[in-house]
């Protein structure tokens, strides 16, 4: 049983490093970022060993050579762990793919063997004016979590709940990636790089400023809290889509949306206070699609809540409830269209009650 363990580990291990190599690619299509997407949500595991080897990665990234001698030495029954990939400065230079694989045995190799050089980063990291990297970071939430970042250029991050960030600070550019859930972002000025925030199919942009931007089912928002953000459509179909704005420009208290049908929607004001109810523990709806609600609850409830009447999921709610009683939540919403909660053990299910009629 424990080597079945430990070569369970040892493959998701081997995966995750991988994967910390594959997103290094600055030409990886959105597909593959859904697909590592996908492998992140599949496990606990998955995540955090994509958060430990990203960590690994980040740190012998920055150390000198003269600080690496344990990771030149240590061998494993086949093979021993080399270098982490330096980037020629000749002018014949190795293949791109070539260069992956060699940063891809690096990482599986020091990832697998346990390469321990955190006593050292931390120096490196508190060396001079800050970290002197662009990797890729990934910072993840759970059910009815919050978590509070502060970005390598100094920018805030409030994460909602069960949601997934990935984050790119360069020299240039400012690239973040909303995966899925909801995040709010006190960006630090700095315009030389702009600050951008990739969720589905739009890009948020800014310089200095507050906005939040939700990824839900069947759409993704901006909404502006401080100065402002262009938003832009660049999904696949934008094209072909006849209505809708590709691009808008927004100022605090406006809000844009992208649907499925497509196209940006025109600014609309909102009120900030409920639509950031959720930094502070609350969620407010008025004339909310039920399928929302249901998609909100899920970032709570460990338990998958579904509604089991399709027919009702654009029904309006308009509601406040605290997000950390679930329990009240689900029984607001069911008392609202004269639902039932029935609980089993691996799901929440809102059904119709037998004697109700349709509202």
């Amino acid at each position: 049983m424990k080597d079945s363990t430990q070569n369970s580990r040892k493959r998701i291990v081997e995966e995750a490093s991988e994967w910390v190599v594959r997103l290094q690619d600055e030409d990886l299509s959105y597909e593959q970022i859904e697909e590592w997407n996908r492998w992140m949500e599949a496990s606990r595991e998955h995540a955090q060993a994509f958060e430990d080897v990203s960590l690994m990665w980040q740190v012998s990234a920055q150390l000198p050579g003269d600080l690496l001698p344990a990771a030149r030495t240590v061998r494993s029954d086949t093979a021993s762990v080399p270098r982490p990939p330096v980037e020629s400065h000749q002018a014949v230079r190795p293949s791109r793919s070539a260069r992956r694989g060699g940063r891809l045995r690096w990482a599986v190799a020091a990832a697998i063997l346990g390469v321990t050089v955190a006593g050292v980063a931390v120096r490196t990291l508190d060396d001079g004016d800050g970290p002197r990297t662009d990797a890729v970071q990934v910072f993840a939430t759970g059910k009815g979590e919050l978590k509070h970042l502060v970005l390598e250029d100094r920018s805030q991050v409030e994460l909602g709940p069960d949601s997934r960030l990935r984050v790119q600070i360069g020299p240039q550019r400012r690239q973040i990636e909303l995966t899925g859930g909801q995040a709010y972002f006190t960006v630090a000025k700095d315009p030389a790089r702009p600050f951008e925030v990739r969720a589905g199919g739009l890009i948020a942009q800014a310089l200095g400023t507050e906005f939040s931007v939700e990824a839900a089912t069947a759409a993704v928002s901006v909404t502006v809290a401080e100065g402002h953000v262009q938003v832009n459509d660049v999904s696949p179909e934008q094209d072909a889509v006849a209505d809708g704005e590709k691009t808008v420009q927004l100022i605090a208290g406006q809000q844009t949306t992208l649907d499925e049908a497509g196209g940006l929607s025109a600014p609309r004001r909102v009120d900030l206070e409920d639509a950031l109810a959720w930094k502070e523990g609350s969620v407010v709806y008025a004339s909310e699609p039920l399928r929302n609600v249901v998609a909100d609850l899920n970032r709570y409830s460990r338990v998958r809540v579904v509604l089991d009447d399709a027919a009702l999921a654009e029904r309006p709610v308009t509601g406040r409830w605290l997000t950390s009683d679930v329990d009240a939540w689900l029984d607001g919403v069911a008392g609202a269209f004269s639902l039932q909660v029935l609980r089993y053990p691996d799901r929440i299910v809102l059904q119709r009650r037998k004697d109700a009629t349709d509202r």
